[in-house]
């Protein structure tokens, strides 16, 4: 078992989560948990990766996701801070740098 948080802020209309630790099969759902537990009011969800530090298949579907501007557990998110092995991995299945809609 990997340790891994995460980290989740409300201010005024949005969410930032911050995953720490290794995206992988067994972490993967608690961040689809967290953000279908999210009212929908809550507004736009950005996911500051800066804390992840590896990623799995399971991280690079997520990843596939964000790319593509699918739901994730049924909300549009956006992405910020990839670290050199995520990316590493996108750039080995030509998987463009996933940002959703690009949060600052």
């Amino acid at each position: 078992m990997h340790d891994f948080t995460l980290t989740t802020t409300s201010t005024a209309g949005s969410v930032v989560m911050a995953p720490h630790g290794e995206l992988d099969y067994d972490t993967l759902s608690d961040i689809e948990d967290a953000l279908t537990r999210l009212p929908v009011s809550a507004g736009p969800v950005v996911l500051d990766m800066t804390g992840v530090s590896f990623m799995d298949l399971a991280g690079l579907r997520l990843a596939y996701l964000l790319a593509n501007e699918e739901p994730v557990a049924g909300r549009i998110v956006m992405a910020r801070g990839w670290r050199p092995q995520p990316e590493k991995l996108m750039r080995l299945v030509d998987l463009p740098r996933p940002c959703g809609r690009c949060a600052l």
